[in-house]
């Protein structure tokens, strides 16, 4: 007849079996800790850079009919930044940039973070920037085709209504550089005032020391009825700089704030946004296609070729991406060749309509890699109320010699990178 355990011998088997069931416990804890350390080390590593979402201003169309007026006039503004530009390359290197000779400026005066973009119409980005200690909120359009930061002062007269200002009095970090600036552009607008180097926040990045101009006037393309955004964020190359400073991307480098001295930019209808330092992978899918830049000064690079229905209508174009222009911008006769085939009418001043219901296939290649242009980007809207013809996207421009502009009518069909490091800019298919 078998023995009954004791009590202290059932006690001993259930201490035993708790403690075998809390080392396999604790084991199963510690493989899922390090799952999830491993999970939250690898997201970590993708989000080194910082999103800012971005937003749209202005727009070219109401009820539907493009404003041709309000479309020359961004058509004069982005030629006359453009060619800006090209002088101060000039003045800054000696060599003389295509079209900048005989072109006259504003003259300089004698003394990994992501950020949403917000869409306001169908023209500019913006979003937002931090500036001062303590700091102060502002919208600005991030322009990679000029240089420069500038807000409207407190000392500005009433053409800065509804916008905020900026006073350097109120930040401790604030030095007046006892310069004065100067920016004109192509449509009649002007910006001057003072700069100033101040702290700029953009995200969680910090760029201490930055060029800042203090305007202390807005003409009417910057008043807020016409400029949704406060100021203006120029993101190219330094040399472009009619202030001679870097552009904040430049100080966050030179300040060891990037590890990767890269940003982009996903522009679209929604869920725009600028990264930092960084790309966010979650917004293209594939491989990313990259362009040597080919002139430093503006982000400057090759397009293997402008398409129409599959052919070729241009090749070999040296072309300059810009977030800052809304348009696709190039010469004259090519453009009037592209638009030759496609059952187009000339209305003048580099703009061409054709019949709403047979919009063209119309894409671009880089290095080898073709992207197509949607026809919703293509299209900028109706010529007249009568809704037949719409007016394309791709312009004529007389003053930029061979060059070309992309503007976002081709940068919202493509996540975009810019590299400081590399020198590159890169072009990948949206998500």
């Amino acid at each position: 007849m078998s023995r009954k355990p004791t009590v202290m011998e059932i006690a001993h088997c259930m201490v035993t079996d708790m403690r075998d069931n809390w080392f396999h416990m604790r084991s199963l804890l510690s493989i899922v800790f390090i799952a999830v350390l491993l999970g939250l080390t690898s997201a970590l590593s993708h989000r080194r850079s910082f999103g800012i979402p971005i937003q749209k201003r202005s727009t070219f169309t109401k009820n539907g009919v493009v404003n041709l007026d309000a479309v020359r006039s961004h058509l004069a503004y982005s030629e006359g930044k453009y060619l800006r530009g090209a002088s101060a390359i000039k003045y800054s290197t000696g060599v003389i940039s295509p079209s900048s000779s005989g072109h006259t400026v504003g003259r300089r005066a004698a003394s990994g973070v992501s950020v949403p973009l917000t869409e306001y119409g169908t023209k500019l980005w913006y979003g937002n920037i931090s500036v001062g200690s303590p700091p102060v909120e502002y919208k600005v359009d991030f322009d990679t085709g000029s240089a420069d930061l500038f807000l409207p002062s407190s000392d500005c007269n009433t053409t800065c209504a509804g916008h905020t200002r900026y006073n350097p009095a109120k930040s401790f970090s604030a030095v007046n550089l006892h310069q004065g600036f100067n920016l004109s552009y192509g449509d009649g607008s002007t910006v001057f005032g003072d700069q100033y180097t101040d702290t700029v926040t953009i995200g969680r990045f910090v760029a201490k020391n930055q060029t800042i101009g203090a305007a202390l006037q807005y003409s009417a393309g910057f008043q807020a009825d016409n400029f949704a955004p406060d100021g203006l964020m120029g993101m190219a190359f330094p040399n472009i700089s009619v202030f001679y400073a870097n552009p904040i991307v430049q100080t966050l480098i030179a300040e060891r704030q990037l590890s990767d001295p890269v940003f982009a930019f996903k522009l679209a209808s929604s869920g725009s946004e600028l990264s930092i330092g960084g790309v966010n992978q979650l917004l293209y899918k594939g491989n990313v296609t990259y362009a040597p830049v080919t002139r430093q000064g503006f982000w400057q690079i090759n397009v293997g070729s402008l398409n129409a229905n599959g052919q070729a209508i241009s090749k070999n174009i040296s072309a300059v991406v810009d977030t800052g222009t809304t348009l696709i911008l190039g010469d004259a006769a090519t453009v009037h060749q592209f638009y030759s085939g496609l059952n187009a009418t000339d209305v003048g001043d580099g703009l061409y309509t054709m019949p709403c219901n047979a919009m063209p296939n119309v894409s671009i290649t880089i290095q080898g890699k073709l992207f197509a242009i949607s026809a919703e980007t293509f299209n900028l809207g109706h010529y007249d109320t009568a809704g037949t013809q719409c007016v394309g996207a791709i312009t004529g421009a007389g003053s930029l010699g061979d060059i070309w502009i992309l503007g976002d009518a081709f940068l919202q069909n493509v996540y975009s990178i810019f590299d400081f490091g590399k020198l590159r800019v890169g072009f990948a298919d949206l998500a």
